[in-house]
């Protein structure tokens, strides 16, 4: 299995191919996080950022390609999902609106800094 690695807050981070270790993660019991970029720093031991999958593609259509299917791939494990940045209930026109959209259109509930799955 090819590895690639990637710089994420002056970390370096070794992945391996695709989003297989995300998911291995997610369904290892890691809790998957988004939020804005400042807010993912100070996640815990126990949980996953999202954004370390998402090489910048250097076109905003590719990224949110990319970063949409990604959070497709993780909702589908139907654990919770944290939301590390406030949310006022208003969505943003920037990425981490787009993510909280897509999560309220398939049916995920925000509740208390998590978005719940669908019953």
């Amino acid at each position: 299995m090819s590895k690639s690695i990637y710089i994420t807050n002056m970390k370096i981070v070794s992945k391996g191919a695709g989003n297989a270790g995300l998911i291995d993660s997610v369904k290892s019991g890691k809790t998957p996080v988004i939020g804005k970029m400042k807010d993912l720093e100070k996640i815990e031991g126990s949980e996953i950022r999202v954004a370390d999958y998402l090489p910048n593609k250097g076109d905003p259509k590719l990224n949110w390609q990319q970063n949409s299917s990604v959070l497709r791939q993780v909702m589908n494990e139907g654990k919770p999902i944290r939301d590390a940045s406030p949310f006022s209930g208003k969505i943003t026109n920037d990425f981490l609106g787009m993510e909280r959209n897509l999560l309220q259109n398939h049916g995920w509930i925000y509740n208390n800094g998590f978005w719940l799955p669908p019953k």
